[in-house]
């Protein structure tokens, strides 16, 4: 199932894209690591953002697969939120499978628009390190114009690296918060964060 997921992944948006279909324009991706109530485990989570264009004149729709990678210390990804924010009439979304490596889901922009998707779930972490998935981005033919990144972990929780380098960071009363704003970004590695 997952080497099928794979190849969807990277197929689709090709194929898509070739035909004249969905264009993806950007991302705002919101991540946090807390700790979770039962003693070991931590909680991650993603707020995420995706924006696509429909610049020709009829609707597209589109099968869209998204990894969420899970291992011995990743729960598999637990989906909270799929959506469309403000969408326009005729614009939809549906959940066509979830499995143990992430997600399926149509796309549907009517002529013309312009949509948000909003996409939201969690994981349980019980070791130190976990991947989000990046370089899929580049299968949908050009750069990516816009992608920000945030992430928050809680008091006493620290990092061992940073993902990408040149981040901004803000320390506060509850933990601490990274940003990081690429435009014209081709993800030549996955967002991978290790905590001490």
């Amino acid at each position: 199932m997952r080497s099928i997921l794979l190849f969807l992944l990277i197929l689709l948006p090709l194929l898509v894209f070739a035909k004249g279909g969905l264009v993806f324009e950007g991302e705002m991706l919101s991540f946090s690591l807390t700790r979770s109530k039962v003693p070991g485990e931590l909680l991650w989570d993603l707020d995420g953002s995706y924006y696509f264009s429909n610049p020709y004149p009829e609707p597209v729709s589109a099968n869209i697969a998204f990894p969420v990678p899970s291992s011995d210390s990743v729960s598999v990804a637990e989906l909270q939120d799929l959506s469309l924010q403000e969408p326009p009439d005729s614009s939809s979304v549906s959940l066509l499978s979830s499995s143990d490596s992430g997600f399926a889901f149509t796309l549907t922009v009517p002529a013309k628009e312009f949509i948000n998707l909003r996409l939201r779930y969690r994981q349980v972490l019980t070791g130190k390190e976990v991947t989000y998935i990046l370089t899929t981005a580049n299968a949908w033919g050009r750069k990516l114009p816009y992608s920000g990144i945030s992430l928050y972990l809680e008091e006493g929780l620290e990092l061992s690296e940073l993902p990408f380098e040149d981040a901004r960071s803000f320390e506060g009363l509850i933990g601490t918060s990274y940003l990081w704003d690429m435009v014209d970004f081709a993800p030549e590695k996955e967002f991978v964060v290790r905590i001490k």
